[in-house]
């Protein structure tokens, strides 16, 4: 980004849309390497505050053939420093935030939400969302929603073909309401949803009606995925009512994957595969690997496997999906790492762990072999992270882009 101050031809270039692209495209398309952002927390117990810092964690091999061996993978950590106009009180790289709220609550902190062509999606303490380019030091605060009295949401980042525009998904969940003569009659309202257009600056309440039927509700938890217009949520469904509160039970609720089709602004839902409704559980998280939607993660029972299953192509088969196993493999592990918590999967063979000690290692499940990465002591649940691409996409008002997941394998560049 330093060529922009060398000339205006230089600016021009690089603030280019099909540079932008070309330039995403290209830096991204490197199978022996890869960047992932880390959100972690440095606690003072003699402070009112306590810190948080974001950092990268860039890897990289030798080569694109990993022969599992650790001296071929080259690591190197790079803290954010987060611009003024984010509203934060930063100290260098470091961000202090009251250890409790006012209402007397420890606060929620700052968030990563969600992530596409090296955007994140920010939740920050002040109850705004805010989208932030790390690699141009970029921000943009996201206007206040335009459905009201809504208790939480869930959101989505990615790209919409349609309109090659960058938009965000909130699905939205309300306070119950309780009645009967000892208020123990429940009543679950439905989601509602809109989405939010980069280029435009403005929110739109979207149809959510395939989020409910007649008797159940339908709600998102994480947005782990866009791929090709295409919003993926791990989410559930559970009754919309209960005659008595005390009935309400976690087993009420049946698990799912949420679609959201960008170009018609439809939600649709798949079912999971059939063994993942069966005791003992699966672990499961939704991800682009190899160009193919797939749930992965560890199954809890017999000797706890590691799993891909492969879901159909949604755009030629709609909401028609079925899932196809594609590995299950029995890691060869030390008992005192085994089982850990997934955070990711990265390049076409490996996949990140977070091991009970909190130490963060690399598992290949080609190769079966394990690599420490130098990030630790992340006490689970006093982390957040993402698997992460960088880009010189700018957030400034009237920028439209051709996304990397639609480009022709022919673009080249001058």
């Amino acid at each position: 980004m330093r060529f922009k101050c060398i000339r205006k031809s230089c600016e021009a270039l690089i603030n280019n849309p099909q540079f932008v692209v070309k330039h995403l495209h290209y830096y991204n398309d490197l199978s022996s390497s890869t960047s992932i952002l880390f959100r972690r927390t440095a606690e003072h117990k003699a402070s009112d505050n306590f810190q948080i810092y974001f950092s990268y964690l860039h890897l990289c091999n030798d080569n694109d053939i990993d022969d599992g061996d650790d001296q071929s993978l080259h690591f190197s950590l790079e803290d954010i420093h987060f611009p003024a106009s984010m509203g934060l009180k930063v100290r260098g790289p470091f961000i202090e935030l009251p250890r409790i709220s006012p209402n007397g609550i420890r606060d929620e902190s700052v968030t990563i939400l969600s992530h596409y062509d090296g955007i994140v999606c920010l939740s920050l303490h002040s109850d705004n969302t805010a989208l932030y380019n790390p690699a141009i030091n970029e921000c943009k605060i996201i206007p206040e929603s335009c459905i009201p009295d809504g208790k939480g949401y869930y959101v989505g980042f990615g790209f919409d073909p349609k309109s090659k525009d960058y938009i965000l998904v909130r699905i939205f969940f309300f306070d119950d309401i309780y009645d009967g003569e000892y208020g123990e009659h429940v009543v679950i309202l439905p989601p509602r949803a809109e989405v939010f257009s980069l280029s435009d600056g403005c929110w739109r309440e979207v149809n959510a009606d395939n989020l409910r039927t007649e008797d159940r509700n339908i709600f998102g938890l994480d947005c782990e995925t866009c791929f090709k217009g295409v919003f993926y949520w791990r989410g559930y469904d559970e009754p919309n009512e209960y005659e008595n509160s005390l009935d309400r039970d976690v087993e009420d609720l049946k698990y799912l994957v949420i679609l959201f089709d960008s170009c018609d602004r439809v939600f649709h839902t798949v079912k999971l595969p059939e063994c993942f409704y069966q005791f003992p559980l699966h672990e499961f998280i939704v991800t682009v690997w190899n160009e193919r939607i797939v749930l992965y993660g560890f199954y809890r029972g017999g000797d706890q496997p590691f799993e891909i299953w492969e879901m159909d192509d949604f755009a030629t088969t709609g909401v028609k999906c079925s899932w196809t196993k594609l590995l299950s493999i029995v890691p060869a592990m030390k008992a005192e790492i085994r089982v850990p918590l997934t955070l990711g999967l990265w390049k076409s063979d490996e996949v990140l762990l977070l091991t009970k000690t909190g130490y963060l290692c690399s598992y290949n499940f080609v190769t079966d072999k394990l690599r420490h990465l130098p990030i630790h002591y992340l006490a689970h649940g006093n982390y957040n992270q993402i698997v992460c691409k960088r880009s010189i996409v700018s957030l400034k008002c009237g920028n439209k882009f051709e996304s990397t997941d639609v480009i022709s394998n022919d673009v080249s560049c001058p």
